[in-house]
This record gives C-alpha cells, structure tokens and sequence, in this order.
C-alpha cells in the first residue's frame, strides 16, 4: 500500500493482486487521524490567491502603469471635446485652441493662420464638418477660416502636415487628425503595415488628456 499526495486528496492503492486508487478527502483524513497507516502524512499547505500577480501593473522601473493609455482612437470616434481641438490646432496654436475650448474665449482674426500652405489639408477633408468650431471663432476670424478653406479647395497641391514642403509621394495619413505627411518627415523607409497609422502628435495629445 503506498500514498500519493494531492492539494486537496490522498490517494490510497493497495498494491496486491489488482491495483485500485481510493480517493480521500480532507474530512476522510481528519476523521481517521487516530489510524497508525496515516500518521505522519501531513497535507500541503493551502495556498490563497487573490488579485493580480505581482509586477503585472508596474512598469519596469516598478512605476504603476497609466491604463488605457496608447489606445489611439480614429478621427470620427474621438471626443467631441478633442476633435475640436484638433480641428482648431489646424488654424490657431495649441494654446489658443486650448483657451477657446476651456475658457469658452472666442478667436480673433489676428490668431488665425491665414497662410494656406501653412494650414493642413485636414480641412478640406470629406470626413470634415468644419462647422462644428463655428462658435470658437468672432464672424471676421470665421471669414479669414472659410478664405483658407476655400483657396486649399481649388489647389492641386497639398502641403506635407510638418511644414511646407509640397507632399511627396510617399506620404502616409494619420487616422486621428487627418494630416499627411512625408515618410522622411516621420522617419518611414516604407507604408506601415498596420491597417491604422497615427503620427506622434496625436500620440502626445491623446497621452496629456
């Protein structure tokens, strides 16, 4: 007769003219200490697990991790609030887009970029309902807006999203704010192979909120 041990059962085979394994629970056991065959087997220690395993929410320097971060969200599904800001950084800086949303200020005409190979060809997109920054803007800003629309509508030319520069062919389109932008300017040798591409500025962006 030998035991074989187990978390939670002993299992008893009589080694004789056939073989057979009778398990026992740990009541069967306390019930029967007194029995000289299971004295001094001890059962192994029950081990209580709870919460995640250790290191699984830190980074490698033991910093916790920031959840949800990097989850990159496409153009049309972003927060009405970020979209905006977006769409106003197209035009204004990143300061003045900021107070104009936060500090319900209204843009001046003297802050907006009137310049059109300054300005992204973001704007003319067909996925873009310039309208809805309307109210961001007094009715002589708005007018120096539709005039950059309206000349990047009647261009054939389209400007790289990180500068000047006439966009070349190799150019690839960021999936959150619509910029295009050369391969040289991102540091690409070839199209990217995920389906979704996103530019470090909307990564920046998206990790401040």
């Amino acid at each position: 007769m030998r035991f074989t041990r187990h978390p939670t059962k002993i299992f008893v085979t009589f080694e004789d003219t056939e073989q057979f394994d009778c398990p026992m629970t740990t009541a069967d056991v306390a019930a029967s200490r007194s029995s000289p065959c299971l004295q001094g087997i001890k059962l192994p220690p029950r081990m209580r697990q709870c919460g995640r395993p250790k290191g699984q929410g830190s980074t490698v320097i033991g910093l916790p991790k920031r959840r949800g971060a990097g989850r990159m969200v496409l153009f049309d599904k972003l927060p009405s609030s970020l979209k905006e800001k977006i769409m106003l950084s197209w035009f204004v800086s990143l300061t003045d887009a900021d107070s104009a949303i936060k500090m319900h200020w209204q843009i001046n005409e003297d802050q907006v970029q009137c310049r059109p190979e300054l300005v992204p060809s973001a704007c003319i997109d067909a996925d873009v309902d310039m309208r809805i920054i309307r109210r961001y803007f007094t009715d002589r800003a708005w007018q120096a807006v539709e005039i950059v629309i309206n000349v990047k509508g009647k261009s054939d030319v389209y400007t790289c999203g990180s500068g000047t520069n006439e966009l070349g062919v190799q150019s690839v389109g960021c999936d959150s704010c619509l910029r295009w932008l050369d391969f040289k300017c991102v540091a690409l040798k070839a199209a990217p192979k995920a389906p979704r591409w996103f530019c470090r500025g909307c990564r920046a962006l998206l990790a401040s909120q």
